[in-house]
Formats: C-alpha cells, sequence, structure tokens
C-alpha cells in the first residue's frame, strides 16, 4: 500500500516543514530549526539523577507527566529479565517502571514495534509518550501527519550520533571475558559520569 515508504524517516525528511506544525512562529536557528525554550538541566531527584547515563533529566520529565495524569504511559526501554544483555521494549506505567528503564541502551532497539499495541488499547482516551532516537521520532511524526498515532501527545528524542547492532554489545562482552548467558546485570554507562561499561555475572561477580 505504500504506507511504509510514506513515513520512513530515510527518505527526505522535511524539517522545516515539521518544525513550523510544531513551534509555528518560534525562534529559528539555522543549526537546530524551531525551539521554544533551550535549557541545561538535571533531575533534582537524587535517585534518579544517580542513576542516569546525564543528569536523569528524561526519566524526570515522563515521572512529572505521569504523576500529574499528562500521560497513561510511556514507551520505553529497559533491560529483558530473562535477558539482561538484551534490551527490550515496553509500555511504563509508574516512576517504578521507568526507573527500570533508567540508562542509555547502546544498541539498535526496534521501539516502534510495540505502537501497535498502544492503537488497540480499549481506552482510547489515554495519552502516551515516548522515548526514541531522532529518527524514530521522525517515523512517528511522519504517521502523525496522515492522522495515525494522536494518542502520543509527548515525544522525547534523544541526541544520537550513529548506532551499533547487537554484535558491538557482545565485543564488549568479549573484552571482560564473560558469556552473555552468565549475565545478571549489564549497563553500557555506570558509575561516575559519564561512566563505562558495566557487568555483574550469577555469581555476583563484577566487571568494568
Amino acid at each position: 500500500c505504500g504506507l511504509c515508504l510514506k513515513v520512513c524517516p530515510a527518505k527526505d525528511f522535511e524539517f522545516k516543514k515539521f518544525n513550523k506544525i510544531l513551534f509555528k512562529d518560534k525562534s529559528f536557528h539555522p543549526s537546530i530549526g524551531y525551539f521554544d525554550s533551550l535549557y541545561a538541566a538535571h533531575a533534582s531527584d537524587e535517585s534518579i539523577r544517580e542513576n542516569a547515563s546525564s543528569g536523569g533529566i528524561v526519566t524526570a520529565l515522563l515521572v512529572y507527566a505521569l504523576e500529574k495524569g499528562f500521560i497513561q504511559g510511556v514507551i520505553s526501554t529497559r533491560s529483558d529479565n530473562k535477558k539482561p544483555y538484551s534490551p527490550q521494549i515496553f509500555i511504563a506505567r509508574t516512576k517504578e517502571d521507568l526507573l527500570k528503564a533508567q540508562g542509555s541502551k547502546y544498541c539498535l532497539s526496534p521501539t516502534n514495534s510495540i505502537l501497535r499495541k498502544i492503537k488497540d488499547i480499549n481506552n482510547q482516551n489515554s495519552k502516551f509518550a515516548l522515548v526514541g532516537l531522532p529518527c524514530q521520532i521522525q517515523n512517528i511524526r511522519r504517521m502523525q501527519a496522515i492522522g495515525l498515532y494522536q494518542n502520543l501527545t509527548l515525544l522525547i528524542g534523544l541526541f544520537c550520533g550513529w548506532n551499533m547492532n547487537f554484535k558491538g554489545t557482545e565485543y564488549l562482552l568479549d573484552q571482560v571475558n564473560i558469556n552473555k548467558k552468565n549475565v545478571a546485570d549489564m549497563k553500557y554507562r555506570f558509575g561516575e559520569w559519564p561512566g563505562g561499561f558495566y557487568v555483574r555475572d550469577k555469581l555476583g561477580k563484577q566487571y568494568k
């Protein structure tokens, strides 16, 4: 039907057109486009900030939006309980859910694979947020422009320079000489900022 091509983020995304839709006649900068305001920030909640990759602002914003009732769920990425080395897309409904999703995941994660689930949720008044990379946000904006996923009312785009497939993660596990089947916990950025690769095996031994 051609829909996939129509909403593909790799096909000449018209930044000016979509920024106009979002920001109308707000300030414009040739390097970053239209914007409302610019801030440098971090989470005021120390527990969020300490477990974050870079200040915890995304988690803090989402917790606030959930607790104030602006949204009823967040499409996000956490570590799979059965495979802690693997990302898992899920819908966060509580602060506790969001805390489990904290931290960067440096591997390809199919965020949009769960979209059909929110489309089919019974309560059509439910509003959702989505955290994604710029290309994933572009995909959502294109779908919204043709009337799809209007219940995604808050989109948070992360900075991104590139991404790696899962072989990059397997390479890091090889460097600390641990089989992925023995991984109990894994973080791409752990410890004092900017953090480093961290693994804990099922016997409790830690690798950095």
